[in-house]
């Protein structure tokens, strides 16, 4: 899909694919409020289906089905990526839709015949992982799933919603995700809302990375075009189907 920090899984499953540090003046600008959202824009029935490329070449195509209380996502490598670096990822969310939050989820990363699990459940302003299981805390509200994270985002982006920041766990470790206030635009012919992104690993330790995301202008907030970008990288994920 998808959603941005699955594009940053990928992005760094690539042979020497580095994201430069951003400039320490846009590091530290920050939003003060967490976004908080009374439901999820991610409707029963959907189904999204994204292209993703590095620099023009195709590294695979990633996919969304959305459920009534169950969210699927899965990314696996095409046959021109595949003899680089072969990947398949799937990430499985059940979704909490009376507080808007993600009671568990699921991912699997399998690289070159590697494969690891990821297993987090959700409870208010904690979430546990690992074995055996280690509750952690969340400063400023409760964390997401990157598919609970999308559906706050389409349910928050409004041209006069103010920035704000979200909590994200994905591969085992909690991310910062802040988004700037969102921005109508024209791309493609399509009437959007662009939100312009940082994701930072909550502990410090990591790079800041640049994510920019559009959303069609539509009620339905879908998400056409997800991208990241460094000074030696640049990753697309493009809607072709929904």
């Amino acid at each position: 899909m998808r959603i941005a920090l699955l594009l940053l899984m990928v992005g760094c499953a690539g042979p020497g694919l580095v994201f430069k540090p951003l400039p320490e003046l846009v590091v530290n600008a920050s939003p003060s409020s967490p976004i908080e959202v009374r439901s999820l824009q991610l409707p029963a029935g959907e189904a999204l289906t994204w292209d993703v490329t590095y620099h023009g070449l195709t590294l695979g195509r990633a996919e969304m089905s959305i459920g009534e209380l169950e969210v699927a996502t899965k990314f696996q490598t095409g046959a021109l990526a595949s003899s680089i670096a072969q990947v398949d990822y799937a990430l499985t969310t059940v979704l909490e839709r009376t507080t808007a939050r993600p009671a568990r989820a699921r991912e699997t990363l399998s690289k070159d015949g590697t494969t690891t699990h990821h297993d987090v459940s959700f409870d208010g302003e904690t979430y546990t992982l690992g074995e055996p299981p280690v509750r952690h805390g969340v400063p400023n509200g409760g964390a997401h799933s990157l598919h609970t994270a999308l559906g706050a985002i389409r349910a928050w982006a409004n041209p006069d919603a103010a920035a704000g920041f979200l909590f994200v766990v994905h591969a085992g470790r909690l991310y910062h995700l802040t988004l700037a206030r969102p921005v109508p635009e024209t791309l493609l012919g399509t009437e959007a809302i662009k939100i312009a992104c940082r994701i930072r690993p909550h502990d410090g330790r990591g790079d800041v990375i640049a994510l920019s995301i559009w959303l069609t202008a539509s009620s339905e907030r879908i998400p056409f075009r997800i991208s990241i970008a460094g000074e030696d990288a640049s990753i697309t994920a493009d809607l072709v189907d929904t």
